[in-house]
């Protein structure tokens, strides 16, 4: 034995109080020295934080007031160029064209000599492949070049005298005005000066073409030998250069300040940071001795009171160990010890007792243990009934990657297997038949199962990641999808057996995946919807229309030469900037999508025709998703029926999109969709009226003839949907009629549905008509189609404000074909009061 463990306890507890305390001040002093360190280091980074925001502030103000001289100076240039060409072009039109070199040269001289930013002023003259110019002033010839001055191409520059002498000046870029037909102001880097002293400057240069007719087709004109000017002038943008370097010095002198302040209050904290952490210490130090000074004093009293009781305990310990039981413990304490006193004397007296009655407490814990059993036999009669009724798939895994005895009467249902039991098969060949998981995820899985049976639970940890948590099976129902969750059972510290939680989670997906389709649309339905809400309903009556015009016209044309390629960009450009003006923000941004493809052909010579013609399909996409919003919503008028009668195939162009997209959903192929419009002219609110029913019709065909019955049974999987809708002049009236191939009138549903209402009918006919009563439905269940027994009763309605009629009947070989009738007198009349109602609120 060591020193240490043949001290006494007293002596154990002053030296362990004392130890303590000192550690204790060691590392409070440790801690507070790292403590002040990290403060100081922290305060310095913060002043250091704040010069450099201060920096980055002042950085950014100085941007700003940069970015704002800019675009002053810019948007004066800009604005100064204008005004001179569109004044100078009038005026110098006329003496163009009367050949007043004269008139034209003193102009163009006092508009050079009034503006002191000018860097050029010329009037250049096209004759064909020849060049010429009227007059060429700049600050190196203000008295302007003599005539001729002509301009040569391979040396691209100007041939002149001046001052008697033969001149040539540099003017790169003249060709590039064959293909100019509108007024045009860029900006520019313009060099000046000579030598030494050349420098570039930025300048805008203004030009406009001036011609006796309009400005288009120049080329072309030009080789027939029609004449062609252009006035041009270059701004100069120096002054702006001069203020962005002043406010770039000031700037620096600005920071330079900021810096020398930041260093000298860095110094300064720091040296009062060092004085105050000296102080501290030296206070610490004095507290440290007199707090051992006062534990030691505790500690010994401390030791003594704990120590005598504990000798007492210790020695009635050794009676009770030699048999001794007689005699009593009595410690007069409250603390710990002194309840430890009164626990050794409940012990004796239980010892006591139980050796004189040893043989009582073992019947006793026999009947115990009797009941103990009795509710362990209740408590596992009932887990089996929960297995028997409880919806999902639960069992365990014994080490040999076996299903053990007890499981849940549903995972039967989940995999159906014969034989009368589950038990003793292979975990792995029961949840991976049927699945779409591949042989690497199958072993995967055995390989970590076999690694966790048997072994540390820390091999669960490393393996979770290896256990499928979902598993995806096809079969002839179609796809299913599982929901697995895996437990490792641990006893005595080792992976005995796994609990595998097996749920279907196939409807809850599927109905998942519907919300977010739902929500989708929604979101993009309140997106559109708040934008045309913004927006006036003149104005954006005007643009959907121009719009929609513009847009039909590039369908048209986007296989077309590269000329009509230019109209369609400046189309598509024009579309844009309307949508961007009324906030309509995806229609905008899909036009510039489309017009990014025009750019390239443009610019590069590319053009890619498949990706342009899916680009202008997502903007009809999009301007007819807002056009429809804004009339069949905001019951806005967007087109201008007076001055272009439509047609039903160009009113229905959405529906059939609609359609698609509904069979698509359902899983169920689209075979055919046929539109026959034979109405030369429609009454446009009846034409609006045709297309409400005719979406009632087609929603009642999709759900009712194809989509319940395949999902019933009543027809096969693969069943095609064929719609029909037929427009056409009879007998003095106008017939609409809505055909489809589907499963038909139920009329077992109807009678059913009939005697529930206590309707009679004579014949079927009569019995068909019924479902035309609002409220009537053989649906079950209403869905987003259909359902609510209002659809036939809406096209009925449709049939009565026109003063027509309405037939069902039985299409053969089979399906429903429904006949609306309407007389001409009312339907091409172009007075719309005689109609029952507005059609357009319908």
């Amino acid at each position: 034995m060591g020193p240490w463990s043949s001290q006494s306890i007293g002596t154990r507890i002053l030296l362990l109080v004392i130890g303590i305390v000192s550690l204790a001040f060691v590392t409070v002093a440790c801690i507070g020295g790292l403590a002040f360190n990290n403060l100081t280091d922290g305060f310095l980074s913060i002043v250091n934080d704040q010069n450099q925001q201060f920096a980055q502030m002042l950085n950014r103000n100085s941007e700003r007031a940069t970015n704002r001289f800019v675009d002053i100076f810019e948007e004066n240039a800009r604005t100064k160029g204008e005004t001179l060409i569109a004044r100078d072009s009038l005026n110098l039109k006329n003496p163009f064209l009367d050949n007043s070199f004269t008139q034209v040269r003193e102009a163009l001289q006092n508009s050079f000599n009034f503006d002191s930013s000018m860097l050029l002023a010329s009037f250049v003259v096209m004759e064909g492949d020849q060049i010429k110019a009227w007059q060429y002033l700049d600050r190196d010839h203000k008295e302007g070049l003599g005539l001729p001055i002509v301009y040569d191409s391979a040396q691209q520059s100007w041939i002149a005298s001046f001052q008697g002498q033969r001149v040539t000046v540099p003017d790169p870029g003249m060709e590039n005005l064959r293909t100019l037909e509108r007024a045009t102001i860029r900006k520019i880097e313009f060099i000046i000066g000579s030598g030494v002293n050349q420098h570039k400057v930025a300048a805008y240069e203004a030009i406009m073409p001036i011609s006796e007719g309009p400005t288009d087709h120049i080329d072309q004109r030009l080789k027939d030998g029609e004449t062609i000017a252009y006035l041009r002038y270059l701004i100069s943008l120096e002054l702006m250069d001069q203020a962005i370097s002043s406010e770039e010095s000031a700037m620096q002198e600005t920071k330079e300040e900021q810096r020398k302040i930041t260093e000298h209050t860095l110094d300064k904290t720091q040296h009062d940071i060092t004085h105050r952490i000296r102080s501290l210490a030296l206070v610490l130090v004095l507290t440290a001795i007199g707090v051992l000074c006062l534990a030691f004093m505790i500690s010994l009293w401390l030791s003594r009171r704990i120590a005598q009781p504990i000798k007492e305990l210790s020695l009635a310990a050794d009676k009770i160990a030699l048999g001794h039981y007689n005699q009593r413990i009595d410690i007069n304490a409250t603390d710990e010890i002194g309840r430890l006193g009164k626990s050794f004397e409940t012990m004796r007296v239980q010892v006591k007792t139980f050796t004189e009655n040893l043989q009582v407490l073992v019947d006793e814990k026999t009947v115990r243990l009797h009941d103990a059993l009795q509710t362990v036999t209740s408590q596992s009669q009932k887990i089996r009934e929960i297995m028997q009724r409880i919806d999902q798939g639960i069992l365990t895994i014994g080490p040999q990657q076996e299903i053990e005895e007890e499981y849940s009467q549903h995972l039967r249902n989940l995999y159906p297997i014969s034989g009368p039991s589950m038990a003793g098969r292979s975990v792995i060949d029961l949840i991976f038949r049927d699945s779409i998981a591949s042989n690497e995820e199958i072993n995967m899985c055995a390989q970590s199962l076999a690694c966790c049976l048997g072994g540390d639970p820390l091999n669960w940890d490393m393996n979770a990641e290896s256990f499928p948590r979902q598993i995806k099976y096809v079969d002839d129902c179609g796809e299913k999808t599982f929901e697995l969750s895996w437990n490792p059972i641990i006893e005595s510290g080792i992976i005995q057996r796994f609990l595998l939680t097996i749920r279907d989670k196939t409807k809850e997906l599927i109905l998942e995946e519907q919300l977010k389709d739902a929500a989708q649309a929604s979101s993009r339905f309140i997106q559109s919807l708040t934008e045309l809400v913004s927006a006036p309903s003149d104005a954006l009556a005007a643009m959907l229309r121009d719009s929609h015009a513009a847009l039909k016209e590039i369908e048209q044309s986007q296989d077309s030469p590269s000329l009509e390629h230019k109209r369609n960009y400046i189309r598509l450009h024009t579309m844009k900037g309307a949508a961007r003006s009324l906030s309509l923000k995806q229609l905008a941004l899909a036009i510039h999508d489309a017009e990014v493809f025009l750019q390239q052909l443009v610019s590069h010579g590319e053009y890619d025709g498949q990706g342009f013609a899916a680009a202008v399909s997502r903007i009809r996409d999009e301007l007819d998703f807002n056009r429809d919003i804004a009339f069949r919503v905001l019951k806005i008028k967007i087109d201008d029926f007076g001055d272009e009668s439509q047609t039903l195939f160009e009113m229905l162009s959405n529906e059939v999109r609609v359609v698609r997209h509904l069979c698509q959903q359902h899983h169920v192929k689209l075979g055919g969709l046929v539109i026959e419009d034979r109405v030369l002219d429609w009454n446009p609110r009846l034409l609006i009226d045709a297309v409400e029913a005719t979406r009632h019709a087609l929603t009642n065909s999709l759900d009712h003839g194809y989509f319940k019955p395949i999902e019933e049974g009543k027809m096969p999987a693969d069943q095609q949907v064929f719609l029909k809708v037929s427009a056409f002049c009879d007998n003095g009236e106008i017939n609409l009629v809505f055909q489809d191939e589907g499963l038909g009138f139920d009329k077992v549903a109807i009678r059913q549905l009939a005697k529930r209402q206590g309707i009679s009918w004579a014949s079927d006919d009569e019995l068909i008509n019924i479902m035309l009563l609002e409220g009537l439905t053989t649906a079950k269940e209403v869905t987003h189609l259909s359902g609510r027994g209002a659809g036939l009763s809406a096209i009925q309605t449709f049939a009565r404000e026109w003063y027509g009629r309405l037939q069902l009947l039985e299409n053969q070989p089979r399906g429903t074909k429904i006949i609306v009738s309407v007389p001409e007198t009312k339907a091409f009349t172009s007075d719309f009061s005689d109609a029952r109602k507005d059609p357009t609120s319908a």
